[in-house]
């Protein structure tokens, strides 16, 4: 995201296709990359960045659905207080995230998310090490 305008290439479906099936990739072994990646994909591809972070979030949330279903379906057990407080949450942060898209300059936007996905990536880089 900080580097968009050396690193556009032309929207197609197949892309966008790859691009999906390699986050949900990521997502499911991870548990977490999804907004990132399909986010930079999109705005690569030329499509603008708040209509990218809208139907990135929708997605997400479908991807998180089906997620779930197969954790379920394979017996994979996990905390649903948790669940729960973390819907919650995100339900809360709905409004002010909205909020914040329209608000925020374009160019602004795409440089604090890719500023943020820098510094997830280096704290998760290091906090692998200690």
């Amino acid at each position: 995201m900080l580097f968009r305008e050396r690193f556009k290439f032309e929207f197609s479906w197949p892309r966008m296709a790859f691009i999906g099936l390699f986050a949900s990739f990521n997502k499911t072994l991870t548990g977490g990359g999804y907004g990132p990646v399909v986010t930079l994909g999109q705005v690569l591809s030329g499509l603008e960045t708040k209509k990218s972070v809208a139907v990135t979030a929708l997605s997400e949330s479908l991807v998180s659905l089906v997620a779930v279903v197969v954790y379920f379906s394979f017996g994979v057990l996990f905390d649903v207080d948790l669940l729960f407080s973390l819907i919650v949450g995100s339900l809360l942060s709905i409004p002010l995230s909205v909020y914040f898209v329209k608000k925020v300059h374009v160019s602004v936007l795409g440089d604090l998310m890719g500023l943020a996905a820098v510094l997830f990536g280096v704290y998760l880089l290091f906090a692998g090490f200690f």
